[in-house]
């Protein structure tokens, strides 16, 4: 178990040099982005018992997005704690932050974090264990994730991971993912992302692929990509999965509308290349009919929340693996109440029967 002490400043107030403590209240505590100026720390967030919850940082308040997808605020559980440190600060903290976030794609956010990380503040110290040494199951199911960040927002792939271990089933998850990205980039031989991709394959063999295009992307565009993607995969041994990412946030009338073309996109492309599809967008729109007060969509209104992740992921185990993520003991910290609405919304859509 590897032990960390650091010095830490106990003062509520923007990030400085070296590493700033902020603790928790008997309720949540909401921090602002704006009045923190989090946009060039990262941050690491402490449960009441102690163990790192989630992580990311480079936050921005921006509405306009021209500095990035922005969110407006981070929670403290109560009676928990908080740090916030430069992104080129200490290199101990930071090697516990990199082990923590499991080299998980995410920007100008933060994520639920899954593997085990211990934090406690004595005095003006931090101290944080962690075991480095990870175990490796040889007979985990291994998917590879080709998409961008509807894809690696808030970590869909690493809550995937984690309701099929809950569930009996391991998973390996690898990413192959970047910002705004079309599938046909990853098709286009003289594309930096289909040579990206390319090392992928050639790392290993995948059991599954879960290909995921962008939202201006046309039934032509998906067709003509996966053309030239199929046959890799096909090479490789993965079976492919096309994931329906979810509608930006709207209007009811409107969302339901760009939901039936996302849907209409892929059900057909699917249905063309023999594919299956996971639809994660028609599962955000049952949601919100059923459950309104669910709140679906990151600050952005574009990319999908925590809660929103967690249903995306539970419609990728629904559908690919015929899990029955009804009952799942993994919640996200979101507790049981909330997990079980998503879980029954995400059976109800993507369910085997």
């Amino acid at each position: 178990m590897k032990e960390l002490r650091l010095p830490i400043r106990r003062k509520d107030s923007p990030v400085g040099e070296g590493i700033t403590l902020y603790t928790g209240r008997e309720t949540p505590g909401v921090l602002k982005t704006e009045t923190y100026l989090f946009n060039t720390a990262k941050l690491m967030i402490f449960g009441a018992d102690g163990l790192l919850r989630e992580a990311g940082g480079e936050l921005w308040a921006n509405t306009d997005q021209k500095l990035g997808s922005p969110q407006l605020s981070v929670t403290i559980p109560p009676h928990g704690f908080a740090v916030a440190f430069s992104g080129a600060g200490n290199e101990e903290i930071r090697a516990c932050f990199d082990f923590a976030m499991e080299n998980a794609m995410l920007y100008n956010a933060t994520m639920v974090v899954h593997r085990r990380v211990e934090g406690r503040v004595e005095g003006d110290t931090l101290v944080l264990r962690y075991e480095e040494a990870i175990p490796h199951d040889p007979h985990a199911l291994k998917f590879l994730f080709i998409g961008n960040s509807c894809t690696y927002f808030h970590g869909v792939p690493l809550k995937f991971r984690e309701l099929c271990k809950a569930a009996g089933r391991a998973v390996e998850v690898t990413y192959c993912t970047r910002g705004a990205a079309y599938l046909h980039q990853f098709a286009d031989p003289d594309h930096p992302y289909h040579k990206e991709l390319c090392a992928r394959l050639g790392e290993k063999r995948y059991d599954f692929a879960v290909l995921q295009d962008a939202g201006a992307a046309t039934l032509e565009d998906m067709e003509s990509s996966l053309r030239t993607l199929l046959p890799m995969l096909e090479e490789n041994g993965a079976k492919p999965f096309l994931y329906m990412r979810c509608a930006p946030k709207a209007e009811e009338g409107l969302m339901q509308e760009l939901t039936a073309n996302l849907s209409k996109t892929y059900r057909k492309a699917g249905e063309t290349f023999r594919v299956p599809v996971s639809a994660a967008a028609e599962a955000f729109v049952l949601c919100r009919e059923k459950y309104p007060a669910l709140e679906l969509y990151a600050d952005d209104r574009s990319h999908h929340s925590g809660m929103g992740s967690y249903l995306a992921a539970c419609c990728l185990a629904e559908a690919i693996l015929g899990i029955d993520t009804r009952g799942n003991s993994y919640d996200a910290y979101f507790g049981k109440e909330t997990a079980e609405k998503l879980q029954e919304t995400a059976h109800e859509t993507c369910g085997k029967n």
